[in-house]
């Protein structure tokens, strides 16, 4: 069994001999390397030679230069190995790379294997432990689609191939574009593949650095021709039909992360950029809308979850969310005794939130206020606060962030516990008024509902320590379920988000920096949620597409 190793190499004398040295020490020996020197004018190609003279496994081509696509179908055309693997120039691998790729292949005669990677800083060899991604599931056919594989990386590293699938339709794998030329084509091989297998094994390093191709806008409309070339490839391989809507998912995620990148540029290019992959999507029966803003209702974990959904940077606020709020305070409090507040909460966000929810500043929205707004994202999570009652018979929330602020130490307020069993009927009685005005906001098709619970565990491994409060926690989930049951049966239509106690990751960080640790999610959750959210709304999308449709 023998392993084709293709490395394109274009100007990278600074990073080749790391990457060479590391395939020269892998402890499974049957491999050879096809180093393709695509038109190098520094001195990758003496670097290279000078491997091929310590290692007659090493094999040195040199090529006019045509870009990355055609240097690995140069390397495909003359490797002679049963399996195929691509190993950019500037990245190494782990000495055991092979080998374990090579047995993960023999679990269950995958077609593909795929390992996890560790990224490096940008501009460094120091390793930034926060990359990579967690996929580990096993997708063997029939028990999958091409769904369930769009959260892999289809960067052409990383990965094992058969040769036999790679060259099933000539040895033009790749296409000739700078920029996404490997997801222009291998989404389309997975798709084909009987059986892959995704391993937990980090065994590949991705180094990040300035002027590297990922990092280059000349070449920007490679993003769009690139989602061209694959709907044509599955139309070729006749499989486009069969996967027409997952594949369209798997664009419309493409698309926005193209949204993302240019931001960066001016904005006439923006405006033509985005007017082009528009008329892409249209082009091919995809009408999805590229750019989503939410409405946020609820928890952290509602209000983080929207950041992702939007694309917001870690540091920019999301303007229209609404939290630390429990509906019951905001159904029954006063609006004509609300009056602008000063909390002294501990920063501006926390601040600025309390202010919505004693001036009841969500029940004064109306239709006009929300009408750039695509989605309203809800989650019940500051469900799990008591509530108080000021003299004068005002309810609000005893979140975490009033019980900080000094505010609290100011207002005499009574105290009902959210636990009491006569407090459901008042509760229910809130929500249905809750659910009626949110309903004259947002088409219940657009409301979206996390049945997010508190987490039992903390710890930087999934479930490595029980809190201590753990009957309280376990008693107010038991709450929320039935709050989430009740809203469900009020707006049956509404897109509902489930299950996400069934996640490994169900658990809160010990280093988590915001608000307070029980009940808040680790990040790699937080993006679970978010992709789980943008494939409901992406084919409830295509659902009401498809009825207009119908009812034209």
């Amino acid at each position: 069994m023998k392993i084709s190793i293709i490395v394109p190499i274009y100007n990278v004398e600074k990073y080749i001999y790391k990457c060479l040295k590391s395939i020269l020490n892998q402890t499974f020996v049957n491999w050879e390397t096809i180093l393709v020197d695509d038109g190098s004018t520094d001195e990758s190609a003496s670097i290279c030679q000078e491997f091929t003279s310590i290692d007659t496994r090493f094999r040195y081509f040199r090529i006019v230069n045509s870009g990355p696509g055609p240097a690995r179908n140069y390397g495909i055309e003359h490797s002679t190995g049963e399996w195929i693997t691509f190993i950019d120039p500037d990245d190494w691998v782990k000495d055991n790379y092979l080998q374990r790729m090579i047995a993960a292949q023999n679990n269950h005669d995958s077609d593909i294997v795929v390992c996890q990677y560790l990224s490096t800083r940008l501009n460094s060899e120091q390793i930034d432990e926060s990359a990579g991604f967690s996929n580990l599931s096993a997708f063997l056919c029939p028990q999958r689609n091409f769904l369930d594989l769009t959260n892999l990386t289809f960067m052409s590293w990383g990965k094992l191939f058969r040769a036999e699938l790679l060259l099933s339709e000539g040895v033009d794998v790749f296409p000739d574009l700078l920029l996404c030329e490997d997801y222009a084509c291998l989404p389309y091989y997975f798709a084909k593949a009987k059986s892959i297998e995704v391993i937990s094994d980090q065994l590949y390093v991705w180094r990040k650095r300035t002027g590297s191709q990922t990092h280059q806008f000349e070449r920007i409309q490679d993003r769009i021709m690139s989602m061209q070339l694959l709907v044509e490839r599955f139309k070729r391989g006749g499989i486009f039909e069969q996967n027409k809507e997952e594949l369209g998912y798997f664009l419309w995620r493409k698309a926005q992360n193209n949204n993302r990148i240019i931001n960066k540029l001016i904005h006439s290019l923006q405006e033509d950029f985005e007017v082009k992959q528009q008329l892409f999507f249209r082009d091919y029966g995809y009408d999805a809308n590229m750019k989503l803003k939410c409405l946020v209702f609820g928890g952290y974990t509602a209000y983080t979850v929207a950041k992702i959904i939007e694309r917001k940077r870690s540091d920019e606020e999301l303007q229209d969310y609404y939290g630390f709020s429990s509906i019951y305070s905001l159904i029954g409090r006063k609006a004509s005794l609300a009056k602008p507040i000063s909390a002294g909460a501990v920063n501006k966000f926390r601040e600025k939130n309390i202010a919505n929810e004693l001036s009841v500043r969500f029940m004064q929205l109306n239709k006009a206020d929300v009408c750039d707004c695509d989605y309203l994202l809800i989650d019940f999570s500051e469900e799990r606060f008591d509530i108080a009652v000021d003299t004068e018979n005002n309810p609000f929330t005893l979140s975490d962030a009033f019980l900080e602020c000094e505010l609290n130490k100011q207002i005499k307020y009574s105290t009902i516990n959210r636990l009491d069993e006569d407090f459901m009927d008042a509760w229910k009685s809130s929500c249905n008024k809750f659910a009626d005005y949110i309903k004259l906001l947002f088409n219940p098709k657009r409301i979206i509902l996390i049945r997010s619970k508190l987490t039992e565990f903390f710890g930087a491994d999934a479930k490595e320590n029980y809190y201590e409060d753990i009957e309280t926690i376990r008693r107010i989930n038991e709450l929320l379920d039935l709050y989430y049951d009740y809203f469900e049966e009020l707006i049956p239509e509404m897109i509902v988000i489930r299950d996400l106690e069934q996640m490994n990751e169900f658990y809160t960080d010990s280093s988590f920096k915001h608000g307070v640790k029980p009940w808040h999610l680790n990040k790699l959750a937080y993006n679970k949620i978010a992709e789980m959210v943008r494939k409901k709304i992406f084919f409830s999308m295509i659902a009401s597409n498809r009825e207009d449709d119908l009812n034209v």
